[in-house]
């Protein structure tokens, strides 16, 4: 039985101001999330990944905004061509495989000494061949996959939760559950990464490497 192991970590990020209360009472924070699909993988399956992934924040509180980016002379017309994407949107590279992380990685967020990061890549193959061995579609392993990586960024070091899509080890029991929708973040995580938008919105500040992995083994 496959595993889903997870190299992370955690911060925190508190803040009692009245502005940031009243925000989060008013409305669900927004994250920006440039994507760039050079796995060559479908427009279709991209789209389910992003809806799955949007659902998953939704029960978080937390909307994303996702822009799907082109280089410059390959995007069609009315597409977003952003690879100088500006700085306070996350950036997740969805691509086939890593030049140098062994072939059971399906993810790597990348944070700084202080815990902050913006961006994430996604390995494909990987995903395509879990999806394989457990019948679960490699659209919704994507999804989950994204979000657990934007998650990371969001709470930065030290993630590790002993439930949900933040868990250390997921094995056919968090693949069922995400396989019918239910996989989500702790209420505690929520808290704290709707809190962490609220701040970054409020201050118009946003994060800016170590690396968090997220692997499958036997």
């Amino acid at each position: 039985m496959r595993r889903l192991l997870l190299s992370a970590g955690l911060f925190l990020v508190f803040s009692n101001t009245a502005v940031c209360a009243k925000t989060l009472a008013q409305e669900s924070p927004d994250v920006a999330v440039s994507v760039f699909n050079d796995s060559g993988i479908s427009p279709e399956i991209l789209r389910q990944a992003e809806e799955v992934s949007s659902h998953v924040f939704g029960e978080a509180g937390i909307h994303v905004d996702w822009v799907n980016c082109f280089p410059a002379d390959e995007a069609p017309s009315g597409k977003v061509a952003c690879r100088q994407a500006l700085p306070q949107y996350l950036h997740l590279h969805i691509v086939r495989r890593s030049l140098n992380l062994r072939d059971s990685i399906l993810g790597v967020s990348y944070l700084a000494s202080d815990g902050t990061g913006s961006q994430a890549d996604i390995f494909f193959e990987g995903i395509e061949k879990l999806g394989h061995e457990t019948f679960v579609d490699a659209a919704i392993i994507l999804g989950h996959v994204a979000a657990h990586e934007v998650g990371h960024l969001l709470l930065g070091t030290n993630s590790h939760s002993p439930a949900g899509i933040m868990r250390a080890h997921w094995n056919m029991g968090e693949l069922a559950c995400a396989n019918r929708g239910l996989l989500f973040f702790t209420k505690s995580e929520s808290h704290r990464m709707t809190e962490k938008l609220c701040v970054a919105m409020v201050r118009a500040a946003w994060p800016s490497a170590s690396s968090a992995e997220l692997s499958a083994q036997g």
